[in-house]
């Protein structure tokens, strides 16, 4: 395939602690060459002072760095690193985020292989890290396979994109109004534009919020985990239960269950 630049985009604020752990794994198991962005929303925590000393000392990657002196607010930190970036694919992260060897590649090459998806997330679903009978009806539509490269097609981005950026260009930025306009509004917004979702075949990201590595928070349920997220996420996670009727209607229609099937694109 033909290498393509990539820009990886990470919007932080008031997480430092995060940001650190972050900051090394994405720095050791990202193995492909990337342009490196770091958006502040304004933090007060000693971040900036952090990232000004990480793009001193770092001799990896050339880091630039977007650094607010007013909240705008997430929404703002992602526009404004897509609008700088240079590479023809951007990856939007977060400051909790843990990265496996070979994370970006990986994805990168699925967006390569199925030219009609728009939108690819790297997270780890969320019914596989919380077994909870009230968890979310699973969101895989089938698997999908071409030129050896496999993916899940999907029908909501819960965190984590990495797409072309004419795709962005396309869809339009991300609301500064909509207090909901995260990952998952979005991809709602990428899916009605007439592009497909999908996620890698095996999970290449984990949250710090929740997830299976040793530094993530685990929960024992559902309910214990919305209730440690704050309004906003509430609110996104509202919105992200109102895809269930529309999934277990499209699954019933087409006969697909959990495990999906194989098609080719």
């Amino acid at each position: 395939m033909v290498v393509e630049k990539v820009s990886i985009i990470l919007t932080t604020y008031n997480r430092l602690g995060y940001l650190k752990d972050c900051m090394d794994s994405l720095l050791e198991n990202t193995i492909c060459d990337y342009q490196l962005i770091i958006a502040d929303d304004a933090s007060t925590d000693g971040t900036q002072d952090y990232l000004k000393e990480l793009v001193a000392s770092n001799n990896k990657i050339a880091i630039t760095l977007l650094l607010s002196k007013v909240r705008a607010g997430v929404s703002s930190s992602r526009n404004q690193g897509i609008i700088r970036s240079s590479g023809d694919i951007v990856a939007l992260i977060d400051d909790d985020n843990l990265f496996t060897k070979g994370w970006l590649t990986e994805t990168v090459s699925v967006i390569q292989a199925f030219p009609k998806v728009g939108g690819v997330t790297v997270y780890r679903p969320l019914w596989e890290i919380i077994d909870d009978p009230e968890l979310l009806s699973p969101l895989d539509l089938y698997e999908a396979e071409n030129d050896g490269v496999k993916c899940m097609i999907i029908k909501y981005l819960g965190g984590g994109l990495v797409m072309r950026k004419s795709v962005w260009q396309k869809v339009g930025p991300f609301s500064h109004t909509d207090p909901r306009s995260g990952i998952g509004r979005y991809s709602d917004r990428i899916r009605k534009s007439g592009y497909l979702l999908a996620r890698t075949r095996r999970p290449v990201v984990e949250s710090m919020d929740i997830g299976h590595h040793p530094k993530c928070r685990k929960f024992t349920d559902f309910k214990e985990y919305t209730d440690s997220i704050s309004p906003e996420e509430q609110r996104e996670m509202e919105f992200y239960n109102d895809r269930k009727r529309e999934i277990l209607e499209f699954n019933e229609k087409h006969g697909l269950n959990k495990e999906g099937l194989v098609v080719e694109l």
